[in-house]
């Protein structure tokens, strides 16, 4: 006697996981299903049979960090009638690569020259009004940390903020009015740099800020001794010269006398 065994599809499908190798089994038709949740429409696509995942896009046109897709396989029988099926999340992360470093913007675009004309002894704790520069580090997270510091002659100027997540107005303000002296110089160059904390690559950026200064009346004439002795004979003539008496006024690089 023999006997013939029938199986029937009383099984429905169910997912899990089996590592980098994959038998064959029996076949099952593979889709995103209807309810995936908006945002991944036309993101992704899915092979019917391998169950492989692959982008319809480009990397850098995925706009969310996280995406769930659902995705529904169901039994098929020799002659394509659908049968039981399955439903399963999978979570597809973004990860952010650093590959943009930070970048100085102007009025008018990316900028790494900012020039200024002012009077000098600015009041300390202003900002400088005349610079408007922006910072920017278009990656996400970590990736976009970055510190600003201000480097020339001394500790004229300092820059808020110091620490920036993405993106800042910076902000130059004077720590040393009295250094700011047109007398001593007529220009001021820094440079001001933009450096990542926290990724390998370290990426940065440098910008040059000019300040031209103005000069204004603050140097009173100076006498070029404290005392002067004159001697004049008692039977002098009127009108004779009894002393020479010079002052000195500094005005930029240059010395005027003034005797009398």
């Amino acid at each position: 006697m023999t006997n013939i065994v029938i199986a029937q599809t009383d099984y429905a499908p169910y997912f899990y996981d089996n590592g980098p190798n994959s038998n064959s089994g029996n076949m099952a038709l593979l889709n995103l299903s209807e309810d995936t949740p908006k945002g991944a429409e036309g993101v992704f696509a899915i092979n019917q049979t391998s169950g492989c995942i692959t982008l319809k896009v480009y990397p850098a046109d995925l706009k969310r960090e996280l995406f769930n897709i659902k995705v529904k396989a169901t039994e098929v029988e020799p002659e394509g009638k659908g049968l039981d099926f399955a439903v399963t999340t999978v979570t597809i992360r973004v990860v952010d690569l650093n590959n943009h470093p930070p970048t100085f913007f102007g009025e008018n675009g990316p900028q790494n020259v900012f020039e200024l004309t002012m009077y000098e002894h600015p009041p300390e704790g202003e900002f400088l009004r005349g610079l408007k520069i922006t910072v920017n580090d278009s990656d996400q997270g970590s990736n976009a940390k970055f510190h600003l510091r201000l480097v020339g002659p001394g500790r004229m100027l300092r820059v808020v903020p110091q620490t920036v997540l993405n993106e800042a107005q910076v902000t130059v303000l004077v720590e040393d009015s009295a250094a700011m002296d047109f007398e001593k110089s007529q220009f001021l160059t820094f440079k001001l740099l933009a450096v990542e904390i926290d990724t390998p690559e370290r990426f940065s950026a440098t910008a040059d800020i000019i300040i031209h200064l103005l000069d204004t009346n603050d140097n009173a004439p100076k006498f070029t001794s404290d005392f002067y002795i004159a001697r004049i004979p008692e039977n002098s003539p009127g009108g004779s010269s009894v002393v020479s008496v010079t002052t000195v006024l500094c005005y930029g690089k240059k010395t005027h006398y003034t005797h009398y």
